[in-house]
């Protein structure tokens, strides 16, 4: 580490490091190379990526994949991409558009993309509705035919002055 008074403060690691806790940086970051993210699931931002694999329940039966909560207003915008990742069985992929609106009202959602039923019947029905609240919408995820599905989630939401919560099951 090198911190003087009169050059830019500089540190430097020279093999593979690992921090745990909190990291607070004031004032920009610029990154040379790639930020990973752990793929760990929900958290709480004013907008940002969200990535879990989510495990469906027994075929026709729907199960919450996840609920976004931007409380004060609750206005959001977000794309959510799903890919069946069981294996070739559920070779299925979809990608969505949906804006909430603050109020107990449905969201309005339109699916984009949509690979369709793949050679085994390997499916699956996503749905969004309002949960219980002015501020929160969830999505379930029904699995046709084929049992415990693995899908891949990935919510792309739009930055909002209010953080929002994603809950990812």
């Amino acid at each position: 580490m090198r911190f003087t008074e009169d050059t830019a403060d500089t540190i430097t690691f020279y093999k593979d490091s690992t921090f745990t806790g909190n990291v607070e940086i004031d004032g920009n970051l610029t990154v040379d190379g790639h930020i990973i993210h752990g793929g760990g699931g929900g958290g709480t931002g004013k907008g940002g990526q969200f990535t879990k694999l989510y495990t469906t329940g027994n075929a026709g039966v729907a199960g919450v994949a996840f609920t976004i909560d931007r409380a004060v207003t609750g206005t959001m915008v977000f794309d959510v991409m799903f890919t069946g990742d069981t294996s070739t069985a559920t070779s299925v992929a979809k990608k969505y558009t949906v804006i909430a609106t603050y109020g107990a009202t449905a969201p309005i959602y339109n699916k984009i993309l949509d690979s369709g039923p793949d050679a085994n019947g390997g499916e699956f029905g996503v749905a969004f509705a309002d949960d219980t609240s002015n501020t929160k919408i969830k999505c379930t995820i029904t699995p046709f035919s084929i049992n415990t599905q693995k899908i891949g989630i990935t919510i792309d939401l739009g930055f909002g002055q209010n953080d929002a919560t994603v809950v990812m099951n």
